[in-house]
């Protein structure tokens, strides 16, 4: 008997047709729907990851800037000049502050400008001096390509003329309230990126950015570009249009690294042919040696008998207030105070008639003739702070 195929597994052209039927319209829109979800997630979370690597590595290029600003401060005594916004990368002027000596008083110098600040102190606006603090070029510019602005109290930034209780910079959370307290726009030197909107900003190349123009005082944004001292450092960023758009990274400098302020009237011993600025001449220490204000007189001071009476025409028992001043070029003391001491075989208490006085020059004893007794020394310019 024949062996038949069974009819339902005939492959024949009537069936092959009948079995490729794909799928419906429902059917597809449903996996396009499932897909654009999917789609619309992935790329949501590779957007907020990328916006996160860029604020970290912006705010990350904010920490090395002032890093470097500090460095530069500690071994130059002042901090750095702006340097020009407009200045083209590859260029003689870029990343070079606009002035090493004269920051206070150079005025605007290509992008970068002066305005008022606390006390009506310059405050100067440009672009970061990254050759100038020896970082690399690409420290001027943020995340997003766009270059960092710096400002700076010019007179901080003086040859000679730094201050740490002279900073001009106002800045301020989004309520207005100050962030720098001690006092209120006394901030050294601030340094921030306009953000992924780059508001106000200046491009790679040195120019203003086409459709970014700054918002001046219709947002909080807009603070931060509208050309005064006055700058805004807050947390809370908003995307939304209107007054309270925010998206800028800030870092602010209000203090610096050599310690506590030095207070109105202290006096300190420079090696300079000059008193820096803020401190005055202090002539009353010329050619003079300090000693402590105050009373010296101790009372197990004697010859082996009864402690001496206080005498007035020595220093062992005398008091000195602030500000005075006194002394010889030479050590002198009276002969009663010096009985049964000799030198040379001499008793220093016998002094010819009319010699009251006993001059000591190194170790040779010379009656009633002055004489230089001074120890080796440095002599050095005192100034008193202002």
């Amino acid at each position: 008997m024949t062996k038949r195929t069974p009819k339902h597994t005939q492959l024949t052209p009537d069936n092959i047709r009948k079995h490729d039927k794909g799928f419906t319209i429902v059917e597809m829109a449903l996996v396009m729907l499932i897909g654009a979800v999917l789609l619309g997630a992935i790329s949501t979370g590779l957007v907020a990851a990328a916006r996160q690597a860029q604020l970290k590595e912006t705010k990350d290029k904010i920490e090395q800037i002032d890093l470097a600003m500090q460095l530069h401060l500690n071994l130059n005594g002042r901090l750095p000049c702006v340097a020009d916004p407009q200045a083209a990368p590859d260029t003689v002027n870029f990343g070079v502050e606009v002035s090493a000596a004269n920051c206070d008083t150079v005025g605007a110098v290509g992008g970068s400008f002066t305005t008022a600040g606390r006390g009506g102190r310059n405050v100067m606006i440009g672009a970061v001096p990254t050759r100038t603090i020896n970082l690399p070029d690409d420290y001027q510019f943020d995340a997003w390509g766009n270059r960092f602005t710096f400002a700076v109290t010019a007179r901080l930034a003086e040859a000679g003329g730094y201050n740490r209780e002279e900073g001009a910079i106002f800045v301020n959370d989004s309520a207005g309230n100050p962030v720098v307290l001690n006092p209120p726009g006394s901030g050294h030197y601030i340094t921030f990126s306009h953000g992924p909107s780059a508001q106000g900003a200046t491009s790679f190349q040195g120019v203003a950015i086409p459709g970014a123009a700054c918002a001046a005082a219709a947002t909080m944004d807009g603070e931060n570009c509208d050309g005064d001292a006055t700058f805004i450092n807050t947390m809370i960023t908003s995307n939304a249009a209107g007054v309270n758009f925010y998206d800028d990274v800030v870092g602010v400098r209000a203090a610096a690294v050599f310690g506590q302020e030095i207070p109105p009237g202290s006096i300190m011993a420079f090696n300079l042919a000059a008193c820096p600025n803020g401190w005055a001449a202090y002539p009353a220490a010329d050619g003079r040696t300090i000693i402590g204000a105050g009373t010296y007189a101790p009372a197990n001071y004697n010859d082996g008998g009864a402690p001496r009476a206080a005498r007035n025409d020595w220093s062992v028992n005398e008091t000195f207030a602030v500000g005075d001043t006194g002394g010889f070029a030479e050590w002198q003391s009276h002969a009663d105070d010096l009985a049964g001491i000799t030198t040379l075989g001499v008793d220093l208490s016998v002094l010819p008639a009319g010699a009251d006085t006993l001059y000591i020059q190194d170790t040779t004893a010379v009656i009633g003739q002055p004489a230089e007794n001074r120890s080796p020394f440095v002599a050095l310019l005192y100034c008193q702070k202002a």
